[in-house]
């Protein structure tokens, strides 16, 4: 066992020596080992095997700590690499300068602020990129900063490397750099919309100052405290109120104005105003004239401000004294009145009414005096929404109110009440059938709605179209350098079809905003339908059934895809609306020929062939009445905010425009059809798809200039038609495509340009470049067709257009049609 035991201590001894780390860890050293070994027979076999564990437990001690200290140096450096990617992708740019103001780090946000590559930017000076407005400032702050090693925050006028002018705001601290040396670490950010902004406050703000100061009313401005109030700004024409103008006013408290009671009560007042947020009116007497006063509280960061006006109402006094004593002369007229006008006790008694006043409650005159206002019939949810203000009355105020009516005869009647208290006790009110109004306000508030949504839809869909079509464009060019048997090839197959797919969305989307003419296309139904049913059934809901009724050798219809999914969606939200519970929805198509003495009766139909579409529900059913108006515009049986009553009228002006027409039928109780019918496309699908799969791409030789103020869509475009070996000249500006018309040596055949640009819309370009080139043809690009829509929503004639996004093949298809077409 001795003999073991030495010969392990021997190893360990030649380890100590080799690895000096092992020593430091705490085991054995090279003195102690050798010293066991000279005495290691005076050592109990115990002690020798207690040392060897000792040993051997430092050693398992040391490697758990070397593990750690690789881990750790694994996550540092995991982190740094997560804190450098943040870096760069940071919104705002980042700058670390030298004392001398060179570019030493930066990351890609401050390079592309600047409009150069992050290398180039390395020991360039940031003053070069300094407009020369703003060189003084630039040199004085950076001094500050370096003097004081105080934050500083400026905004400077740049230049980009193109010559780009744009204001950046730069926030920069010194710092000590990891050599000791001074530099600066600056953050910049674009300033240029923040300064168009703080350059119009102060515009609106100088207005607003020469408003007050002019006004024909006693209008003014203060800063209260619960001390003082102060005016900052005050009209001209106190000196009429007070003897003294609004110049003078300026900066004084009311103390310093007025007596020292009446100042007491102003500010006292304002407060109030100001510490409540409530607006105080008020009528005042002084040097024998009458006068009104509003003040209102306005939120300004940390300041309590008061703003208020007060007019000159003596004349009105006046007059209203006047109007009082011949009140008797004028009663015949209120008989005339188109509007209600009643007069109740302060118990709430109707006293008087007018005759039109009947009319509106459907009560004779007699029966209504000596009656309660309450006995009125007003519905419990009108006065809910909206109560009636009595605290207003009680100060003399006239409260505006809405109510609904119920008649005698049970009919309702919407009104509008003026209401207000008689310094006696008495009410006095008018009442507007407002009826017809509401109606029309609702039906307008829906359009507006909806011409909301269809701007909102156009907005979003120009950019989106944009960034699908460089996504696109790049996988397109990109499957084409890969071969096919490539690990990637798949990955970037299935990107094109999710692109093709918003794509599709999207057009959809801007056809349902009406903001294109239909997209017509050879259609198989049962195809068409078929890829709705998941979307029509969650739409639905589980408690009904949808059932699908799949035409044989179904004809082909030709119509825009978008269209058959808008009649879809609005019948089977129709059909949900008129179950009650669960029930039955049936979706069908079939293929109908209708004759002559069938079309008698259908003024829509022509004899010949159909494709029928047959939506069908077992739910309550529409009587006669109104089955005769279900396509009037804003017509629904829903209430108020269920409906907008455009649903059916927009199928019916879809069916028209497609050459189509509509068969009703429905009975209350038994449930609706409705039976669609489109006309026979005579050319098969078959043959279309042939044509389309033998459709293969055709470049040329022409020079095409290309305009596009989108840098992705101008580079992609221009890769495009380049890969379809065309001479291809880029332009990212109208004025930059006007240069290169008139320096380009050779000719240009074809000129493609955006239709919404900055500086000049695409239309005015083509023909600007008209009067250089007389024979070169123009193609439109544009993400949605509402952009080069004449007034009556058709293109222009001779007018080419190609939709964004384009693919390759369509692009190529496209520009060999303008170019080998005749008209230029």
């Amino acid at each position: 066992m001795n003999l073991w035991c030495k010969r392990i201590i021997e190893v360990r001894l030649q380890m100590n020596k080799n690895d000096d780390v092992r020593i430091r860890a705490g085991t054995l050293s090279q003195e102690k080992a050798a010293h066991f070994l000279e005495n290691l027979e005076a050592f109990s076999t115990e002690e020798i095997r207690q040392m060897f564990l000792e040993q051997q437990a430092h050693q398992i001690a040391l490697e758990t700590r070397n593990e750690e200290l690789r881990r750790a140096q694994m996550e540092l450096d995991s982190t740094r690499r997560r804190y450098f990617y943040l870096y760069d992708l940071a919104p705002v740019g980042y700058l670390t300068l030298s004392e001398q103001g060179l570019i030493l780090e930066a990351n890609l946000t401050a390079a592309k602020l600047l409009g150069m590559a992050r290398g180039e930017l390395f020991k360039q000076s940031l003053a070069r990129f300094l407009h020369p407005d703003s060189q003084n400032d630039y040199h004085l702050h950076r001094k500050q900063m370096f003097e004081t090693e105080r934050p500083q925050t400026c905004d400077f006028r740049m230049v980009k490397k193109d010559g780009t002018q744009f204001w950046a705001r730069l926030e920069a601290i010194a710092a000590k750099g990891e050599d000791g040396a001074p530099v600066c670490l600056a953050a910049m950010s674009d300033a240029s919309e923040r300064n168009q902004t703080e350059s119009k406050l102060r515009e609106s703000n100088e207005l607003l100052f020469l408003f007050i100061k002019h006004s024909p009313i006693f209008a003014y401005i203060k800063e209260v405290t619960a001390t003082e109030s102060r005016v900052l700004v005050a009209s001209e024409n106190f000196e009429e109120m007070i003897g003294k103008p609004g110049s003078e006013m300026a900066g004084k408290t009311m103390e310093e104005l007025f007596p020292p009671e009446f100042a007491k009560t102003i500010s006292a007042d304002d407060w109030a105003v100001v510490s409540s947020g409530k607006i105080l009116k008020r009528d005042e007497d002084l040097n024998g004239r009458n006068y009104a006063t509003i003040k209102f509280p306005i939120l300004r960061e940390n300041k309590r401000l008061l703003a208020g006006y007060t007019i000159d109402i003596t004349e009105r006094k006046q007059a209203e004294d006047l109007l009082r004593n011949s009140e008797e002369r004028y009663r015949g007229l209120v008989d005339l009145a188109v509007d209600g006008i009643l007069l109740g006790s302060h118990e709430g008694m109707i006293i008087d009414a007018n005759k039109y006043m009947s009319t509106i409650t459907g009560m004779a005159r007699e029966d209504l005096v000596g009656k309660l206002i309450s006995d009125l019939r007003f519905t419990k949810e009108s006065f809910a929404k909206n109560p009636l203000r009595f605290d207003l009355l009680e100060k003399g105020e006239i409260v505006l109110s809405e109510r609904m009516m119920t008649r005698p005869d049970g009919s309702e009647v919407s009104v509008e009440m003026r209401t207000k208290m008689m310094p006696d006790g008495t009410y006095q009110s008018i009442y507007r059938d407002i009826t017809e109004r509401k109606a029309i306000e609702y039906k307008l508030r829906q359009t507006q709605k909806m011409e909301s949504v269809g701007r909102l839809a156009g907005g979003v869909a120009h950019d989106f179209n944009n960034m699908l079509g460089v996504i696109l464009g790049f996988v397109e060019l990109t499957l084409d350098k890969i071969d096919i048997a490539h690990s990637i090839h798949g990955d970037l197959l299935e990107i094109q079809k999710a692109a093709t797919r918003s794509a599709a969305l999207t057009r959809q989307l801007l056809a349902f905003a009406s903001l294109q003419p239909a997209d017509t296309k050879v259609l198989d139904l049962n195809e068409t339908v078929e890829g709705m049913l998941k979307m029509l059934r969650r739409l639905i809901g589980e408690n009904i059934h949808l059932v699908w009724m799949r035409g044989t050798d179904l004809w082909p219809v030709k119509m825009d895809p978008s269209q058959i999914d808008q009649i879809l969606v609005n019948l089977c939200v129709n059909a949900r609306d008129a179950i009650s519970g669960s029930g039955q929805l049936s979706i069908g198509t079939r293929n109908v020929t209708f004759d002559a003495t069938f079309c008698k009766d259908y003024p829509d139909c022509i004899p010949g062939d159909y494709v029928g579409l047959f939506v069908s529900d077992d739910g309550c059913g529409m009587d006669k009445e109104t089955l005769a108006n279900i396509f009037e515009p804003f017509f629904t049986t829903k209430g108020l905010a269920e409906g907008t009553g455009l649903g059916l009228a927009t199928i019916y002006g879809i069916v028209r425009q497609n050459s189509g027409f509509i068969k009703v039928d429905s009975a209350p109780g038994i449930g609706t059809n409705f039976n669609i019918y489109l006309p026979r496309h005579a050319v098969p699908i078959t043959q279309i798809r042939a044509h389309k799969a033998s459709e293969s791409l055709k470049g040329g030789k022409e020079t095409i200039l290309v305009v596009e103020d989108e840098p992705s869509v101008l580079k992609v475009a221009e890769m495009m038609l380049v890969h379809l070996g065309y001479t291809v000249l880029a332009a990212n500006t109208p004025d930059e495509a006007l240069r290169i018309s008139a320096t380009y040596a050779g000719g240009i055949d074809l000129l493609i340009t955006d239709v919404l640009m900055p500086e000049l819309n695409g239309k005015d370009l083509a023909g600007k470049m008209q009067s250089l080139y007389p024979r070169q043809k123009s193609l439109f690009m544009s993400g949605y067709m509402a952009d080069i829509m004449t007034p009556d929503d058709t293109l222009g004639k001779g007018v080419h257009f190609i939709q964004k996004p384009f693919t390759i093949k369509g692009l190529a298809s496209r520009v060999r049609e303008v170019l080998d077409g005749d008209e230029p």
